[in-house]
């Protein structure tokens, strides 16, 4: 039972659910052959070895040492999804710009090790390199900052 403490019997159980899941999702969808892919060829192969490697981590897990997991460590989970999910939600509301600047920020904020200059300039780095390769260089059609470019 020690070992459903371990951190990678828990990577190889995540997995294999969103392998599962991703099985399941893409179930009305065609599959064709090898020669003649349907829609859901691809990521239905994707899902059976995300879900395979799952497999192999998770039996892994059982032969080899590893790290205990901190349950009491929440904050960076939080502040990881809820970065996602924020660069989600303004993308296409705010625009690509913010969308970034709020990624690196909650990021930041998921750790202790941060200094508010760092972060600052690694937004602003972000934001600017994007800019010149979706923007210029590849010129797709991203909204930069809504209201604004």
């Amino acid at each position: 039972m020690d070992r459903l403490k371990k951190q990678d019997f828990w990577a190889g159980a995540m997995f294999i659910a969103f392998g599962m899941l991703g099985f399941y999702l893409t179930s009305t969808l065609s599959i064709g052959t090898a020669g003649q892919m349907g829609s859901g060829y691809v990521p239905r192969m994707l899902s059976v070895i995300l879900g395979a490697l799952g497999v192999v981590i998770a039996v892994r897990s059982f032969f080899s040492d590893g790290f205990d997991i901190d349950l009491g460590e929440f904050r960076p989970v939080v502040f990881i999804l809820g970065a996602t999910v924020a660069f989600a939600a303004l993308l296409t509301t705010a625009g690509l710009i913010p969308a970034l600047i709020a990624l690196v920020v909650l990021s930041a904020l998921g750790g202790r090790d941060f200094t508010l200059s760092h972060v600052a300039i690694l937004s602003i780095a972000l934001a600017l390199f994007c800019y010149f390769v979706f923007h210029l260089a590849i010129g797709m059609n991203f909204t930069m900052i809504r209201g604004g470019w």
